[in-house]
């Protein structure tokens, strides 16, 4: 398989990876700008308690989900002729999963050192876990499964971009009549997602004849749940590590602080956008020929590639970084700045981490994954407990690019680990 050459399924990957970033830059773009806009009138303190919300909500999403996208995604491509077998059957498993999410989050959210008002405001958000759409779980990404399947990610871009319009929509009507505060852009947040939500599921029909049931196949599904179990641990793992610098920088310190992170983490995120959308495009030609010879080479040579160039434009947001917030945010938030030339690091670090972690998932060497996982977890943790008490926001970001890295260093190291081994077994199978 020779991933940089002018291949079918090369062209085919760049084209599914053009199509999620473009969609992806595009709707980030629009949304950045509308947020610049929301954070200029909620302030640092309003503005970071939406974030706090928004993510501790998404702790939850992976609940919603538990490794099924990546099961039905890796199962579905070799078997396309299942699809409809496939959605339709995990279809009450998604439901139900996204139903316990909501009841264990609003559970937790009692018993948590947050203000009457911002449970009321969680609760509420809880919605969007059965929805979707505003963050990556519910319904929603049952639909979009479909897209990935078939690999028509193009429908996944466009329905990207028409949310993030209708969200901006929805906040200039409450702006209209002077009604924009946290929870304006929370209700925005979810009609939004509702709307396509409805426009998901009637593109997806296209691919699928859904038959919708409230009844469980386990026969059917009891096998694909031992992968997604996996899939799942790591994915839960992987969102707290990456959620929890807000959550605890809001309860060692204060929303204000949240609110410079968030601001910083906006510009950040079109970068790991990015490598969500090269990786995604990337799964299922990687499942496919993760053990064919060389591709594990051209893979890696694309990602480090794309990290190098990754890197030159983190440097120059490094050097421009105040003048990008105070453009952008207003001098209230140039505390961003330093944030900001801490976090954009993330950024070439996500891209190399594909390398490990698709070699990984696509060798079905999931357990062993989840050890890359829980170390930096652990260190994220420890470094924010020790840190956030003492240098805020700064400690937090310290914290998480750290981690960022030994996770990398760990995944690239197992990886290597697991596919000399596999190549080994391959070549011991053809001796005999």
């Amino acid at each position: 398989m020779h991933l940089l050459s002018k291949s079918g399924a090369t062209r085919k990957i760049s084209k599914n990876t053009a199509y999620l970033t473009i969609g992806s830059i595009t709707s980030k773009i629009i949304g950045l700008l509308i947020f610049i806009y929301i954070a200029r009138n909620l302030g640092p303190s309003s503005y970071g308690e939406y974030w706090t919300v928004i993510g501790f909500v998404s702790l939850f999403a992976i609940i919603t989900k538990f490794g099924l996208d990546m099961t039905v995604l890796r199962e579905g491509v070799k078997n396309l002729d299942k699809i409809d077998e496939y959605q339709n059957k995990l279809f009450p498993i998604r439901l139900y999963l996204s139903i316990i999410a909501i009841i264990l989050m609003c559970g937790i959210a009692f018993f948590l050192p947050y203000t009457s008002e911002l449970k009321i405001l969680i609760s509420i958000t809880s919605l969007i876990l059965i929805i979707g759409g505003g963050i990556s779980a519910g319904i929603s990404e049952h639909f979009n499964s479909t897209f990935r399947i078939v690999e028509k990610m193009q429908y996944i871009a466009i329905l990207q971009i028409i949310r993030v319009i209708a969200f901006v929509g929805i906040i200039l009507i409450f702006t209209y009549y002077d009604k924009l505060d946290v929870l304006s852009v929370i209700i925005a947040l979810l009609l939004s997602s509702l709307i396509t939500l409805l426009l998901r599921f009637l593109c997806s029909r296209k691919y699928v004849h859904y038959k919708f049931s409230l009844k469980i196949d386990w026969d059917f599904c009891k096998p694909m749940m031992h992968t997604a179990f996996w899939f799942g641990i790591a994915s839960l793992l992987f969102m707290i590590y990456t959620k929890v610098d807000i959550q605890m920088l809001y309860m060692l310190s204060s929303s204000k602080e949240v609110g410079y992170y968030s601001v910083a983490w906006q510009i950040v995120n079109g970068g790991v956008i990015f490598s969500s959308a090269l990786s995604l495009s990337l799964f299922p030609t990687t499942s496919r020929n993760i053990l064919k010879p060389g591709y594990s080479k051209k893979l890696f040579k694309l990602v480090s590639i794309l990290a190098a160039l990754s890197c030159i434009i983190a440097t120059v947001i490094v050097l421009r970084s105040k003048a990008i917030i105070g453009i952008l945010f207003g001098e209230k938030y140039i505390s961003s700045a330093l944030l900001l030339s801490i976090l954009i690091w993330f950024i070439p670090t996500k891209v190399l981490m594909i390398w490990g972690a698709q070699s990984l998932e696509c060798a079905n060497a999931l357990k062993i994954r989840l050890v890359g996982y829980i170390v930096p977890l652990i260190l994220n943790v420890s470094l924010n407990l020790y840190l956030i008490p003492r240098y805020d926001a700064v400690g937090a970001a310290i914290a998480s690019i750290f981690a960022n890295f030994v996770m990398l260093a760990m995944l690239t190291y197992l990886a290597r680990k697991v596919l000399l081994s596999k190549k080994y077994e391959t070549l011991q199978e053809i001796r005999r």
